[in-house]
């Protein structure tokens, strides 16, 4: 008896190292069971009583079991080598390929990059350019502006000179706008503006936000040939490294429109819709931002459409 005991447990062992060596996992369980299985059958099938006499061989321990114990024999290597053969063909196979219909991309559509504008000001736009203002691809440059730190930062020195202005390559017309995100430093003077035509001139339209630090409230300016009247802004004063954003609407029949907020505040701050204008209808505007002294950096841009 303790050498069958002995023989069980080696060929369980043998089993289960040949077994996890295989890479079997659960048929690890699976062949010892079945060994273990079998080497019981091969107990009862061929263990004999003690014999009677010398030399003799006995009889059978366990005749009502010896003919189930000699099919085990037989079926149990059969149906445990044809599962794990039939497993491991299943696991050499390719990956099933599934066919499905090719759907159509759909290009995601952007939405306005102030998606914290106030009320409903943006809705319903759609945006014809996307700037991040990581570089001049866009825009026409001249003086100390330049990329930095991702920022289109301009840098005044103390004059008016018209070469020193960021202009946008591109103009927008009728239920378009343009949208800038930006914030200023270093007690500065500047002007933010959409305009058509050449300054002096008298086709030279232009409504802007003017800011100056100190000597100046911020105003909304609209113009005709030169340097027009203002409105000052008495709704709030911007303060220095603060974001905002700044909006720009131009409608039919003259109509412009000019909205001004704070970026981690979406409430307009300050306003303008002016009254239709047929010496504004029908025009193309430019964007640009005119430093005077002080810093001012701009971090996205967008230009918009409204349809009709």
């Amino acid at each position: 008896m303790p050498e069958i005991v002995g023989g069980l447990v080696v060929a369980a062992v043998l089993a289960l190292i040949g077994a996890l060596y295989a890479g079997l996992g659960m048929w690890a369980i699976i062949v010892i069971t079945a060994v273990g299985v079998w080497l019981g059958c091969a107990y009862l099938a061929f263990k004999r009583t003690p014999p009677l006499v010398e030399d003799g061989k006995g009889t059978w321990q366990y005749p009502r079991w010896r003919r189930w114990a000699l099919a085990g024999l037989v079926i149990i290597p059969l149906l445990t080598a044809s599962g794990m053969g039939y497993y491991l063909y299943q696991q050499a196979q390719p990956p099933a390929i599934v066919m499905s219909p090719t759907e159509t991309p759909v290009p995601p559509t952007p939405t306005p990059m102030a998606i914290r504008a106030p009320s409903d000001l943006l809705a319903n736009a759609t945006i014809i350019l996307d700037d991040p203002l990581d570089n001049l691809n866009n825009w026409f440059v001249d003086g100390d502006t330049e990329v930095l730190d991702g920022l289109l930062t301009a840098k005044g020195i103390g004059t008016w000179s018209t070469n020193h202005q960021i202009s946008r390559s591109e103009t927008i017309g009728e239920n378009q706008g343009a949208l800038v995100l930006f914030r200023f430093r270093d007690y500065p003077r500047f002007l933010i503006f959409i305009e058509h035509g050449d300054y002096g001139h008298p086709d030279y339209r232009t409504l802007s936000l003017h800011y100056g630090h100190g000597d100046y409230d911020p105003d909304w300016v609209i113009s005709k040939v030169t340097y027009g009247p203002s409105i000052p802004i008495r709704e709030f004063g911007p303060r220095m490294n603060t974001w905002y954003y700044l909006f720009f609407k131009v409608g039919q029949e003259g109509n412009m429109e000019a909205y001004f907020w704070e970026r981690d505040r979406p409430v307009v701050q300050a306003s303008l819709v002016t009254q239709k204008d047929p010496d504004r209808d029908n025009l193309s505007w430019r964007f640009k931002v005119h430093v005077h002294s002080g810093v001012v950096e701009l971090d996205e841009y967008q230009e918009l459409d409204f349809g009709e």
